[in-house]
């Protein structure tokens, strides 16, 4: 998966809203059947630890270019078991 998002300049800075620069996300998942019943899947989401936050992403401390980052490089693995 790829997520391009581009700049973005339209901001209300009535909710202090700050312009963003552009950023690009790749994730990469598979997933393998062990047979009809259980399924494994991994996945690692922001493949390239991009820091990025965007321009409805929260400030914190009250200051206008402080902002939480969104998470970086993400590793999730599961069994799905289908009954």
């Amino acid at each position: 998966e790829v997520r391009q998002v581009f700049k973005q300049t339209r901001v209300a800075d009535s909710f202090a809203e700050k312009a963003t620069d552009n950023f690009c996300l790749v994730s990469l998942g598979a997933y393998y059947e062990l047979n009809r019943y259980v399924k494994l899947t991994a996945e690692v989401q922001n493949l390239f630890d991009q820091a990025y936050h965007e321009h409805l992403s929260r400030t914190f401390n009250g200051r206008k270019d402080n902002y939480w980052l969104m998470p970086g490089r993400n590793f999730t693995f599961s069994i799905l078991a289908n009954f």
